[in-house]
């Protein structure tokens, strides 16, 4: 079983806070501070992955290309350091201070209003800002769990504000009333944030009201109830499986991991192969002999998720074996292009491989003897059809195969 399960705020301590009178002080403070001004807030960690350098340009375009906001809004962004990543924070610190500071001198101090810490700030503090902020915003680089974003959600519930967050933070793929940007792209995160400012009342409430009853109720308390429900429901459905009647599982391990074949019969599959003088195997490679690694493990998508690996020595173990025998004729067919294939079953005598999902082929080899690899031919005249002159008959049979009586078996993971 694979679930996504996001933890979220703790409705009771916001509550909390939005009716401490002191919270609302600050956050009247803050409204007053920078009265006749719509505020853009934000509050991150002082590191490169938090994006806040690309924030700050984004908003410097945002203050270039729509010249009407110079007087109209600021930025409220608080930073704080961990002192975790120290050469990291420094850096950034001194990036995020002179970007300040050219902002300031192009467009004046009253545009933004930036202040740093050396730790994180209270939740006191935080719903100050959120109730004070007309637009939330976030250009995280890269990030996982942080609850700041729904903590401006449930916050805003009385006043609908706007979410503007990073693609690759966690809180894109949770908020659904939330705008995107890609935080590299500075001019189009500067027309979100411009569309963010410009949204009507009614808009905001709507898309609020998408993530409200999420961020009301996944707290931690919840969240842990749906995680133990979840192992407990697939114990339960493993259990289920391995004491089913009529169906015996098989499964196979593979780079560790034990994968199962829930629609495998045994005694089917074994009554059939005895029951049988002449036998051709068909193996699946990648995702069967072979487990698959995730594709998006890789930068580079046309490397395969099987590059460069081998079955374990439990699998060429039994591909050995089943090529021993010699009523059987044993293949394997893979995506992967025929120098991988080969590199990897190559030494097994007698097996037959088929690269590029069988665009070419080896037949099995006798122990000694070269692979002799072929290609399959349809009767096309290659260079009458470069040239324009194709008949238009199409792909022709090369030639009638001897029919024998064999039992296939196909072996695929699917």
């Amino acid at each position: 079983m694979v679930t996504t399960s996001h933890v979220s705020v703790e409705p009771s301590k916001l509550n909390k806070c939005i009716s401490n009178p002191s919270v609302n002080s600050e956050t009247e403070n803050i409204i007053e501070k920078h009265k006749g001004k719509m505020i853009l807030g934000g509050i991150d960690l002082a590191q490169r992955l938090s994006g806040v350098t690309l924030k700050f340009l984004a908003y410097e375009n945002l203050l270039d290309d729509y010249p009407v906001y110079q007087k109209k809004v600021v930025l409220i962004q608080r930073c704080f350091t961990t002192d975790i990543r120290s050469g990291d924070e420094e850096s950034t610190l001194k990036s995020l201070r002179k970007i300040v500071s050219r902002i300031k001198r192009r467009f004046g101090d009253g545009c933004i209003d930036y202040e740093e810490a050396s730790e994180g700030f209270s939740m006191d503090e935080r719903v100050a800002i959120w109730q004070a902020s007309d637009v939330y915003v976030g250009t995280a680089i890269r990030e996982g769990l942080n609850l700041m974003p729904l903590e401006y959600v449930f916050c805003r519930q009385e006043k609908p504000g706007v979410v503007v967050t990073s693609e690759f933070s966690a809180a894109c793929n949770i908020l659904n009333g939330a705008l995107r940007v890609n935080p590299f792209d500075v001019q189009a995160a500067a027309g979100v944030i411009d569309v963010a400012l410009k949204m009507d009342v009614n808009e905001k409430a709507k898309r609020m009201r998408r993530d409200i009853d999420f961020v009301s109720e996944r707290t931690a308390s919840q969240w842990s109830k749906h995680i133990l429900k979840d192992l407990k429901d697939a114990v339960e459905a493993t259990e289920t499986d391995i004491n089913t009647g009529d169906h015996v599982d098989a499964s196979w391990v593979s780079e560790g991991e034990i994968s199962t074949l829930t629609h495998i019969n045994i005694e089917n599959v074994v009554g059939a192969y005895k029951a049988t003088r002449k036998r051709v195997i068909i193996c699946d490679y990648g995702g069967t002999l072979l487990s698959k690694e995730a594709a998006s493990k890789y930068l580079k998508k046309d490397i395969s998720a099987t590059s460069g690996r081998v079955p374990r020595k439990q699998v060429m173990s039994a591909l050995r074996r089943l090529c021993d025998d010699p009523n059987n004729t044993v293949f394997v067919v893979s995506g992967v292009n025929r120098r991988e294939l080969e590199n990897a079953l190559g030494d097994i005598e007698g097996i037959g491989l088929a690269a590029s999902n069988g665009a070419c082929f080896a037949l099995p080899a006798e122990k000694g003897e070269e692979r002799d690899w072929q290609a399959f031919q349809f009767g096309v005249d290659w260079e009458k059809v470069k040239s324009g002159e194709s008949n238009g008959r199409g792909a022709k049979a090369a030639a009638k195969r001897q029919q024998k009586h064999y039992t296939a078996f196909v072996i695929e993971h699917n």
